[in-house]
């Protein structure tokens, strides 16, 4: 048995909103093109205004949760995500504000408008320190113009003193022909470091998103990598994960909804978090079963 669940948060910790699950690149590190069968589409505004005031009026005073504004999709694609981080900052604003895109559309004015949002935490994934290996592993992207959004959105940054927003430059350790890149990556983005001072260079531990990618980490990058590896699973207490259409996952991971717990068209976050499936969810993990479930059979942070 697992004691390490039996305390139940009023709330999730953690919010990730799919604002869409389109993507503009078919990357090789990535579940999407192969195990996600859902329907393809974006968010209504209508619906994520409902889901942020939801968040907003369940939340548990002075401790709102983290939202993140990507899942299975590129937020960057969303026509309305810089109305969106308004909107939820202006309901929300104490609630940490993160979002994670892989930079091919990091440019002109949105590229200007994020720079100047009130986003908490942007990841910028640079899967790749040159243009053979990053154009391998985010297969329909060009290197030298991922390049040059990353490099223009930190000079940005710089113009405007912005302090306050946390930069993860990210490079993904997966065997992909990263082998012998990783200190290559430090040695292109490392000086911007000492140039903003939430900037950081990330070097992440690879996944294989519970099975459904074949990956390996690269030979030895677990002495580089500067962010912890994912610990025994304790989503089922932490996080609730709401897709385009208001379905909504248990688990970060589930790209099919193999693990979906309810809809918000149909009842509250709230609701859903205390409710039957997640309930249900929970005791398979307390009892050390969670083996049985669908995606967690084949997920290394199971346990």
């Amino acid at each position: 048995m697992r004691d390490d669940l039996d305390i139940v948060p009023a709330f999730p910790k953690v919010i990730n909103i799919e604002t869409t699950n389109r993507c503009n690149l078919n990357c090789v590190i990535c579940p999407r093109h192969d195990a996600m069968n859902r329907p393809v589409g974006d968010m209504m505004w209508t619906l994520f205004q409902r889901v942020i005031d939801e968040i907003a009026a369940s939340s548990v005073p002075g401790s709102p949760p983290t939202i993140g504004l990507h899942l299975f999709g590129e937020p960057l694609l969303h026509p309305d995500l810089l109305r969106q981080i308004r909107y939820v900052k202006t309901v929300l604003p104490t609630s940490g504000l993160y979002l994670s895109t892989n930079v091919a559309l990091l440019r002109g004015t949105l590229a200007e408008g994020l720079a100047s949002s009130l986003l908490d935490w942007i990841v910028l994934s640079l899967d790749g320190a040159t243009k053979e290996t990053y154009e391998r592993v985010r297969r329909g992207a060009s290197f030298d113009t991922a390049v040059a959004n990353v490099r223009g959105f930190l000079e940005m940054l710089e113009r405007q003193g912005t302090d306050d927003m946390h930069v993860w430059v990210q490079l993904v350790a997966a065997d992909e022909g990263l082998t012998g890149e990783v200190e290559q990556f430090y040695q292109t983005w490392g000086s911007w470091e000492k140039r903003l001072p939430r900037m950081r260079v990330v070097i992440k531990p690879a996944t294989d998103w519970a099975g459904q990618v074949p990956i390996t980490p690269v030979e030895g990058s677990d002495e580089k990598e500067n962010i912890p590896r994912p610990g025994r699973c304790r989503r089922v207490v932490e996080q609730l994960n709401v897709y385009w259409n208001g379905e909504v996952t248990a688990c970060c991971y589930d790209v099919g909804g193999l693990l979906k717990v309810g809809s918000v068209q149909e009842e509250s976050l709230a609701a859903i978090w205390h409710g039957s499936q997640m309930t249900f969810l929970r005791e398979v993990f307390r009892q050390g079963k969670q083996r049985r479930l669908p995606l967690c059979r084949t997920c290394e942070d199971a346990g």
